[in-house]
């Protein structure tokens, strides 16, 4: 099975800040995957979307399956991941503009790239 074109959108945490701009991924995509680089800072990263163009941000939630009640749970980033950089996939998550958004600040900052494909 082969994926079509994939695009890739790049945002960034400043060094000393604790958010990142967000980024306009232009359509829904099927599969997004975020790439985190390496921190000088370990925190944990929590995903916020937009649907009015970056105005105002919300935390995404993921729904928990194979439960007997309906739940949902924060859609996070472990600090693992942002001491070390790594990538992560997210599928069937509907994402227009999302940002990141970290537990603490930044030192040195951290790119952060989208990853995303049909």
């Amino acid at each position: 099975m082969s994926f079509g074109p994939l695009r890739v959108f790049s945002d960034s945490i400043a060094s000393g800040a604790s958010t990142s701009n967000g980024v306009n991924l232009v359509k829904a995509w099927s599969k997004v995957g975020i790439q985190v680089g390496t921190m000088s800072t370990a925190v944990s990263l929590s995903i916020q979307n937009s649907a009015d163009g970056g105005t105002t941000f919300y935390q995404v939630y993921a729904p928990t399956v194979n439960t007997a009640t309906v739940g949902v749970f924060p859609l996070a980033i472990t600090q693992t991941v942002g001491a070390n950089g790594g990538y992560v996939v997210f599928d069937g998550i509907a994402l227009s503009y999302p940002r990141v958004v970290g537990t603490g600040v930044v030192s040195g900052g951290v790119l952060i790239k989208y990853v995303c494909l049909d």
